[in-house]
């Protein structure tokens, strides 16, 4: 299987640099080791990015999960306590092998294809076969670059 995720701007420039190799959402997605998740950059750029895959999805407490994750997570603790601050659960998405494309794919040329295409707010999965997987897919092959996504070793926080 396969899941698109849309990320702000600045999110997802972490997670190309490697300072972000978890995302943090309020509900748990239904994702598996080794789906693939594809990462969308909201407005102003608007355009599928990235592509990584998920190594497994932990739901704990606010608390037990900035313990756990907040070396790869590419929070402040501001931004952290602000997205998950009273709640009693939240859903860490661990990913790896996160790679940004050359030539990101726009909102513009995704709606050519799909002209249903709305970005999604939570996550949306993508069927194979499906436009969206061929179109991905074949983007993906041909504007792959190479990015380191995780932390160094001295900043890892291994669970």
């Amino acid at each position: 299987m396969s899941a698109l995720f849309s990320l702000w701007p600045r999110y997802l420039s972490r997670v190309l640099t490697g300072k972000k190799s978890v995302e943090l959402r309020l509900r748990a997605p239904r994702l598996s080791a080794g789906d693939v998740l594809w990462f969308y950059c909201t407005l102003p750029r608007g355009a599928l990015e990235a592509t990584a895959v998920a190594e497994r999805v932990v739901t704990d407490s606010p608390g037990e999960i900035w313990r756990q994750w907040e070396h790869r997570l590419g929070l402040s603790v501001k931004e952290f306590q602000s997205y998950a601050g009273g709640r009693k659960r939240v859903s860490a998405i661990v990913f790896d092998k996160a790679c940004g494309f050359r030539n990101p794919l726009p909102l513009h040329e995704i709606r050519s294809r799909e002209p249903n295409f709305h970005p999604p707010q939570f996550y949306t999965r993508i069927l194979a076969g499906s436009q969206l997987a061929v179109l991905f897919s074949d983007h993906c092959k041909s504007n792959t670059r190479l990015k380191r996504t995780r932390a160094p070793l001295s900043q890892r926080v291994m669970p």
